[in-house]
């Protein structure tokens, strides 16, 4: 996947305005146009439900229509699920009703509810925040999770050099762990596996612990 414009209809133009803004995404959703989207939770999710630790509060960010949110829901998990897009919101408030799920319209860097998440779900944030707010990214996670606490992440695209721009920009588990030195560790670390031609530039599933 080189970059959203492989996957756009004949005639969308991609905003000038910066992937980390609100208004970048919108013109997405109001023309209906999300090829990121995979219509269910990341099947690696579901393969690798042992991995999430035991249920308690989590984070999912960038939620768009609330896939993996739902699929974290169904399972136990009390859900705080965001994305600063309203479109995306409404999508994720109505699929999330009646479940112990929370959708907010905001900022996730504005997100200030100190180290009460159990796990955060990291699956195509990262990789659509302009680079130079990849540190925003991992001081986000190490104020919201707590010692003890997982993130677990579907690397995406692992493929393709961040220099190639984006969004999505590429992504390596290194550069994970290189944004998360100190005060997380790696504790696993795969090939994911996708069934979407979108994700063609690969993925991995990775496992990161917040230290006590």
């Amino acid at each position: 996947m080189a970059g959203l414009s492989d996957h756009l209809p004949e005639g969308f133009e991609i905003p000038e305005t910066p992937s980390d803004r609100p208004e970048f995404w919108s013109a997405f959703w109001r023309a209906s146009v999300t090829p990121w989207d995979l219509g269910t939770a990341h099947p690696e999710f579901l393969r690798q439900r042992d991995r999430l630790g035991p249920t308690g509060r989590a984070l999912v960010a960038g939620c768009g229509r609330g896939h993996d949110a739902y699929f974290l829901a169904s399972i136990g998990f009390s859900v705080l699920a965001i994305d600063c897009v309203p479109e995306a919101a409404a999508f994720a408030r109505e699929r999330l009703q009646g479940l112990k799920a929370e959708v907010r319209c905001m900022d996730a860097f504005e997100l200030d509810e100190g180290p009460s998440f159990d796990l955060v779900l990291e699956h195509t944030f990262l990789c659509a925040l302009p680079l130079e707010r990849r540190p925003d990214w991992a001081d986000l996670m190490r104020r919201h999770l707590r010692p003890g606490g997982r993130l677990v992440a579907l690397v995406f695209p692992v493929g393709k050099p961040a220099s190639d721009g984006g969004p999505p920009f590429g992504l390596t588990t290194d550069q994970i762990a290189d944004l998360l030195a100190g005060d997380f560790e790696l504790v696993h670390e795969e090939v994911a596996h996708s069934e979407s031609p979108a994700r063609g530039s690969g993925e991995r599933f990775a496992v990161f612990q917040r230290r006590d």
